[in-house]
């Protein structure tokens, strides 16, 4: 979900950029290389690394002088060896997010099919004739001239059409410039991003701009201004509901006419894309893909034990379930002590959930910076509450055996997003006193 949202604000990002700063002044051919440009950095820069990272993470790897995270932003434990089977009342967005964007993606998909299906029915089920390395497709005299790569559709009613020769050249270049592959891009890119605005928006101006390149092309052929405008004009407007072809009319005419008019006299600004070399370098920066802190031993002294006294009764890793005759991954360390021995935050943070369920018992989460957690668990009495703030070394609990506990003990979980890591790895348990 983080890598689509990434590549979602840097497309919004970029479009904006073109709207503004690059869409009056760069010629039609540049800006149809950079809209699909926008595409493809927003695919790659959410995985690209920050130039900036190590130096950010170098000093303060962990989890001191916290601040406030969302209940959103970390999911809730899964839960020692005996795995949370019920859990505490709570809303899972990530699931529903998925789910509704799936569906989203499988729609999208179906109509993409759909359209690409009606065009290879079109061409099985009509005349084609060949002409040079193109085919030729007599449709419904109702339907407007269309491409689809070397692929043009003509209404039957072509050849008596005074413009007949301007508006086929008008497909052959749509053809030769491989515009039907730009529309099959955006096309997909729907498909990945259908809840984006910014993506629609972006499909839009990619058809736009083939009709601009179009355009000049036709006068650079020779043909005469007024003569094509006609043309232009003379066109019924006609959907064919076939959005991934090329069609010969567009609604926005009138601003065609207009571009027209000015291309001789007006001198494109195309150095204005050396914009783009500091945005994708700021980019990268603030929105690409950030390292996480790896664990590392110089964390050892910024994790608390929670328990002053105590021994470690199973480790981190695969064991036996206790209540089940099947091996578990055990997402945490146990740490037996006496019924109501204190139980310690480890770090600074926020507590994020203090409840109980049949498996856990009474467990605790704390949210720490850098999307780290704590867990505890099976404790006999929770001493704080909901969004309440803690700091290392506070007593937040009892030492109990609630849950599915054989006897009184501590479950320790570290986790950072969605990974459970080792505690033993980078906490020192040799302070436990016996």
């Amino acid at each position: 979900m983080d890598y689509i949202l990434r590549s979602m604000c840097i497309l919004a990002l970029f479009y904006v950029m073109w709207f503004f700063v690059l869409r009056k002044y760069i010629a039609p051919q540049v800006q149809r290389f950079f809209l699909l440009l926008i595409i493809v950095l927003s695919l790659i820069l959410p995985v690209v690394p920050n130039p900036f990272s190590g130096i950010l993470d170098s000093n303060s790897p962990f989890i001191l002088n916290l601040s406030r995270f969302s209940g959103a932003e970390l999911a809730l434990p899964e839960s020692q060896n005996y795995i949370i089977e019920q859990a505490a009342p709570h809303v899972y967005w990530v699931p529903i997010f998925w789910l509704l964007y799936l569906c989203g993606m499988l729609l999208f998909t179906v109509m993409f099919l759909q359209r690409l299906y009606a065009i290879f029915r079109l061409i099985n089920r009509q005349k084609v004739i060949k002409k040079d390395n193109l085919r030729v497709v007599y449709q419904s005299s109702t339907a407007p001239p269309l491409s689809f790569f070397r692929y043009i559709f003509l209404p039957s009613h072509f050849s008596r059409s005074r413009y007949r020769d301007v508006i086929l050249e008008h497909e052959i270049i749509h053809s030769s410039h491989l515009h039907s592959l730009d529309v099959i891009v955006g096309e997909l890119l729907i498909i990945f991003q259908w809840f984006n605005p910014f993506a629609w928006l972006l499909r839009t101006a990619i058809k736009q701009n083939h009709e601009y390149v179009t355009d000049r092309e036709i006068l650079k052929r020779g043909f005469d201004k007024v003569y094509y405008q006609k043309a232009l004009l003379n066109q019924t407007l006609h959907f064919s509901g076939m959005t991934v072809v090329s069609p010969f009319n567009q609604p926005l005419i009138k601003k065609r006419i207009n571009a027209m008019s000015n291309y001789d006299s007006f001198n494109y600004q195309n150095n204005r894309l050396l914009f783009i070399i500091p945005l994708i370098f700021a980019i990268t920066c603030l929105l690409g893909s950030m390292p996480h802190a790896q664990p590392n031993k110089k964390s050892v002294d910024m994790l608390l034990c929670p328990l002053n006294a105590g021994r470690v009764t199973a480790e981190f890793g695969e064991m036996m379930h206790p209540f089940k005759p099947k091996t578990v991954l055990h997402k945490g360390i146990d740490i037996a002590a006496p019924k109501g021995t204190d139980v310690h935050a480890a770090a600074d943070g926020t507590i994020l959930i203090s409840g109980c369920n049949e498996s856990s018992g009474n467990y605790i989460i704390i949210v720490h910076k850098n999307n780290y957690s704590t867990f505890y668990s099976h404790l006999e009495k929770s001493l704080v509450v909901k969004d309440q703030k803690v700091s290392r070394g506070d007593i937040i609990a009892r030492v109990g055996s609630t849950g599915l506990s054989t006897a009184p003990h501590l479950h320790f979980e570290l986790r950072l997003l969605e990974e459970s890591l080792n505690p033993e790895e980078m906490m020192d348990f040799s302070t436990l006193k016996p």
